[in-house]
């Protein structure tokens, strides 16, 4: 995970397993969200009609 969300620098030892554990947490929600985002534009677009070029020239 390249992406750190908890600075390590300033977090108490102590307190270090649950930061780590907060970053897995973020890291796979962001992860989650672009998937269903991606998702549900792949559902609207099997639904949508295809393109007619025809339709286009007729329109200009």
């Amino acid at each position: 995970m390249t992406d750190s969300y908890s600075t390590q620098d300033d977090t108490p030892p102590l307190l270090r397993p649950f930061a780590r554990l907060g970053d897995i947490v973020l890291y796979l929600l962001t992860d989650l969200g672009r998937m269903g985002i991606f998702l549900f534009s792949a559902l609207i677009g099997a639904f949508r009609q295809p393109f007619r070029f025809g339709e286009l020239v007729k329109q200009l």
